[in-house]
């Protein structure tokens, strides 16, 4: 008796282990849907960065315009937006890395797929897809690089003069400031170029990682229901 009731026991335990197995696993399709879900978060974060970097440049620039005045407000309205711009920053770069780690699960769940498949040809047509689908997030994450790149040198240099300026907030000080400012806001033009490209860029990821949405047909005007007669 009592080893017929731990043969239940084992049996009801692996009875139950598709199911947890399948509630933590997602098909192809499914997890392609969540990284899509995680470009666009991507995507949006960029935009907001990239309009934060032409806030900082336009607040550097007003605020050494000026040595007549006191120039207190505008520094702290050009600090504000320095830490916004490192806030967006990071936020944008934790959004790229949830797509790194999306797409990756996706290629997994696409590879255990594609292994079931018998019929040769169908399998070459899975595995392509599959392929292309990788190089997708190879050349956003190379993209990505790139725009790191250009806005950790933007910021580096916004902290410098924010600094420069912290210390010596007077005319001179602004004067002296002045110099430094246009090749700024040519980093930041930099920057902004390489964010377009990759907002464009994961756009089209995503775009091409859509599922159709079906449209269900329009019934004709003024026709009606009626019940088969019985």
């Amino acid at each position: 008796m009592k080893t017929t009731l731990q043969t239940l026991a084992l049996l009801a335990i692996f009875a139950a282990v598709p199911v947890i197995l399948t509630g933590c696993a997602k098909d192809g399709y499914e997890q392609a849907a969540v990284t899509k879900d995680s470009i666009v978060a991507f995507r949006a974060s960029i935009g907001e960065l990239n309009s934060q970097i032409s806030v900082a440049n336009n607040s550097l620039q007003t605020l050494v315009s000026d040595t007549t005045t006191d120039p207190t407000p505008r520094f702290k309205s050009f600090s504000e937006a320095v830490d916004k711009v490192i806030s967006l920053d990071e936020s944008a770069r934790s959004k790229g890395e949830d797509v790194q780690a999306n797409a990756k699960k996706t290629i997994e769940a696409r590879e255990k797929v594609v292994a079931q498949i018998d019929d040769v040809n169908m399998r070459k047509t899975a595995t392509t897809e599959k392929e292309n689908y990788s190089k997708q997030f190879q050349t956003v994450k190379s993209t990505t690089a790139s725009a790191v790149d250009s806005t950790k040198a933007y910021i580096s240099k916004l902290l410098n003069i924010r600094d420069m300026l912290s210390a010596d907030l007077s005319a001179r000080g602004i004067t002296e400031a002045k110099s430094y400012v246009g090749g700024i806001t040519d980093l930041g033009k930099e920057a902004t170029k390489n964010l377009d490209a990759l907002s464009e860029l994961v756009g089209k990821v995503a775009e091409s990682t859509s599922h159709p949405v079906a449209t269900p047909p329009t019934a004709a005007t003024g026709s009606q229901t009626t019940t088969p007669a019985k």
